[in-house]
């Protein structure tokens, strides 16, 4: 059977377009943000809007525990990075955690919370958080700081930070480090310089049991060339796949 529409929603106003998508099974529900600072909750099966929330940037949904988190990755200086935590159920706001990056260990209702690693992010910044999903209370702290990424097939976190890291999410330990030759720089110290390597992003593809890391170069001008594939790992060992 070739594709085919369905449907075509007008949701973001004249000047803005959509930003982020979460369908939820579930509930039979489609939640989408747009970079008006809207979130847009629709009923999968006739496609109709059943409500609109002043609410924008990325999602992260937890259909097991009827929770929808609502994020801008980035902010302006001065501005403090917020996650909304939104019930499904009631399309309530129920808390606000201070971070710019969150995961979900929904089988445990654990949330690790952080922020993006940038070139400005300090020596001193406060690492992953992990937060009880039930009371949002902060359970404990992983002293990397970086963008959380939950791999549930070995209970682990992978912080994004230049490289990743991997974390012990019951100890609260650093464990080890899937890129070290990105950041082992000898004497230069040189972090983000034109045409340096890091990771950019990090995917667990639970039904493929599979975890892709986006390792690139970054360059200045006319770019650095070929874009890198995905590197591949299997999910429950994290030995690399190739291809």
């Amino acid at each position: 059977i070739l594709p085919r529409l369905v449907a075509s929603l007008p949701l973001a106003p004249e000047g803005a377009t959509l930003n982020d998508l979460r369908f939820d099974s579930a509930a039979r529900r489609i939640y989408v943000t747009d970079t008006n600072d809207r979130l847009h909750v629709l009923d999968a099966e006739n496609f109709t809007e059943l409500a609109t929330l002043p609410l924008g940037g990325s999602l992260e949904l937890d259909p097991r525990n009827h929770r929808l988190y609502v994020y801008q990755p980035n902010v302006r200086e001065g501005e403090e990075p917020a996650i909304h935590v939104i019930d499904t159920g009631s399309l309530a706001e129920v808390g606000v955690l201070r971070g710019g990056a969150i995961a979900v260990d929904a089988e445990r209702n654990r949330l690790f919370v952080g922020e993006p690693y940038t070139y400005s992010t300090a020596e001193d910044a406060p690492g992953v958080r992990v937060i009880d999903g039930a009371t949002l209370q902060v359970l404990g702290e992983i002293a990397q700081p970086g963008a959380p990424v939950y791999n549930p097939a070995r209970n682990e976190v992978l912080i994004v930070a230049y490289t990743v890291y991997t974390a012990d999410p019951d100890a609260y330990q650093v464990t080890g480090d899937l890129f070290p030759e990105l950041t082992n720089l000898g004497s230069t110290g040189l972090l983000w310089c034109n045409s340096c390597r890091w990771v950019d992003n990090v995917w667990v593809l639970p039904e493929q049991s599979m975890v892709a890391v986006d390792v690139s170069a970054h360059c200045a001008g006319k770019g650095c060339g070929v874009e890198e594939p995905p590197h591949w790992f299997d999910a429950t060992t994290m030995t690399p796949v190739d291809p």
